[in-house]
């Protein structure tokens, strides 16, 4: 079975649209009640707001110029996308020429436990090392389920 990247990479070169006309429709893609909420609290509060994600870089840019939100994450993790002149290519997070990455959970392109545990390792060691880390885990359905984690914790 091909791995999504490899299905979107074949779905999206049978579009018969401009690059144009796909930007402007990833740009109309419904937001999570709730959640660009949620991403405005986190950044008030001082907050690093990163995206992992099983997109890939022309959605998740698209979208993020649309709400005005790219000065607000500070990283994005998904998979690698371009144009070639109207036809998007997507290629995987984790090359496929790579071992797989063994989480029986996700898609062969992109273990998305792995990769947060890697920013968090890496990306933010001295801050963990300077300030020790306190998580709540916020079981959520919809934006206002993480909304309200946020306001609680900063009750």
């Amino acid at each position: 079975m091909k791995p999504p990247p490899s299905l979107a990479d074949q779905a999206l070169s049978k579009l018969n649209c401009s690059k144009e006309t796909l930007i402007d429709v990833i740009g109309r893609i419904p937001v999570q009640d709730g959640m660009l909420d949620a991403v405005h609290l986190a950044h008030e509060r001082g907050w690093e707001v990163a995206i992992v994600s099983d997109a890939n870089t022309v959605f998740i840019d698209a979208f993020l110029n649309l709400h005005n939100l790219t000065s607000i994450i500070t990283q994005v993790f998904t998979n690698h996308s371009a144009f070639q002149g109207d036809t998007l290519h997507v290629t995987p997070y984790h090359p496929l020429d790579q071992p797989p990455h063994g989480c029986p959970r996700c898609p062969t392109n992109m273990c998305k436990g792995k990769t947060a545990d890697m920013y968090f390792k890496y990306e933010l060691l001295h801050k963990v090392q300077q300030t020790p880390v306190l998580a709540t885990v916020v079981p959520w359905n919809t934006g206002f389920d993480i909304l309200k984690g946020f306001q609680a914790h900063t009750a």
